[in-house]
């Protein structure tokens, strides 16, 4: 028997026990935690808005507050989320262990395994992007100072800099280095919202795609008792593809399962991430190539390469899910069915009858996930980009 959990998912599971999110153990501690990261998160988006209390809201400055602050609005939807949708995720990992300890053999075990260590190495490439993002971000500020001590030139000038536009009401100069550790601070729990969330749902999804793979396994695996036929080979070739049409039966309940609970986050996550990614698309052009302001410049394409990576994410794992479950049904017609006897005969059939219609993930009957879907949402962000460009002209 393999414990998902500890065995696939550990990373997974630091990431959300480390800000308040893992769904066991909700003790009075646990939601002072979670008030706290909360409020953190909420407090960084109030005081990137509060600078329209007090300055000229002319349309540029509200496109460069407004393309910041979206960014870590996701922090503040995804955190919220994962916090409402505890009784999900643990009936998830539930479900997901349940048809873990129900596989028959040591080749099913590897599959398993195999998809399991799939989730893992994502996980570490993921981690190591989120960190160099993360400290990056954090860098940025003492950019112009760092460059001052390795060029060994003395400016008068190399102050650190935040390039988020926020309002405290404070004198910002005296107190910088509070506002930093509130923006550091900030960047842990989100980046940790987004690797928790992120890979908790990656688990599931590679996961699904191993159980997708155990059902060709099976379908194979049964087809191969034609060799010696018998009575006996007849009544066990039956079960076994019983017990592929059953787990791919589950497969696709548990998926579908999977979309219905987080389809609340999913949809206008992604709206919001096109949108971030269309302001802060104008944010590189703005300060680039007007501005000249490098660090800013570099702030928005930090932010892009992980909505980029986010949005991707969340397509492409569909997209696996659609191709493993088509591979089921190419297994079962590419199978010398014909030459089974009639009963199985019938049960393939049950198969190639559901591969009349493609199996998709779809949130809210809306967003198909599946990589074309990325690429016209991506289509969709740089569309806005060029309507925002041409308001400058």
């Amino acid at each position: 028997m393999i414990c998902i959990v500890t065995k696939h998912l550990r990373l997974m599971r630091f990431y959300l026990f480390s800000i308040g999110l893992w769904p066991y153990y909700r003790t009075h501690l646990v939601r002072l935690q979670f008030f706290l990261c909360f409020s953190i998160l909420l407090s960084f988006v109030i005081f990137q808005l509060t600078p329209f209390l007090v300055d000229d809201c002319t349309v540029n400055i509200i496109i460069k507050n407004l393309s910041l602050t979206s960014f870590f609005s996701v922090y503040v939807i995804v955190y919220v989320a994962g916090w409402a949708s505890d009784d999900k995720i643990k009936g998830l990992l539930e479900h997901l262990q349940l048809i873990c300890n129900q596989l028959k053999d040591e080749n099913e075990f590897a599959i398993i395994k195999k998809y399991g260590n799939h989730a893992k190495r994502y996980a570490a490439v993921l981690t190591s992007f989120s960190m160099c993002s993360m400290f990056g971000i954090m860098l940025l500020p003492f950019w112009p100072r760092i460059l001052t001590i390795v060029s060994l030139i003395n400016e008068s000038q190399t102050y650190a800099k935040v390039q988020i536009t926020t309002e405290y009401f404070i004198n910002q100069e005296k107190y910088l280095y509070l506002i930093l550790l509130h923006l550091d601070t900030v960047l842990w729990i989100g980046s940790s919202t987004l690797m928790g969330i992120g890979l908790l749902l990656l688990g599931y999804c590679q996961h699904m795609c191993g159980i997708f793979s155990i059902a060709s396994y099976r379908i194979e695996h049964a087809m191969s008792m034609l060799e010696n036929s018998s009575l006996d080979n007849e009544i066990k070739m039956y079960k076994e593809m019983t017990y592929a049409i059953d787990i791919h039966c589950t497969a696709i309940k548990y998926s579908e399962f999977l979309t219905l609970s987080f389809e609340n986050i999913c949809l206008p996550l992604a709206l919001l991430i096109v949108i971030s990614t269309s302001l802060n698309l104008f944010g590189i052009f703005k300060n680039m190539l007007i501005e000249g302001d490098i660090e800013t410049c570099m702030l928005h394409i930090i932010i892009i390469g992980i909505l980029f990576i986010l949005l991707y994410l969340l397509n492409s794992l569909g997209q696996d899910i659609t191709d493993h479950s088509n591979y089921v049904l190419s297994t079962a017609y590419n199978v010398k069915w014909y030459t089974a006897p009639l009963r199985i005969q019938k049960l393939i059939l049950v198969l190639l009858q559901r591969g009349n219609k493609t199996f998709t993930l779809t949130i809210a009957k809306m967003l198909l996930l599946s990589r074309e879907s990325f690429a016209t949402l991506m289509k969709a962000s740089i569309s806005y980009f060029t309507i925002l460009y041409s308001m400058q002209q």
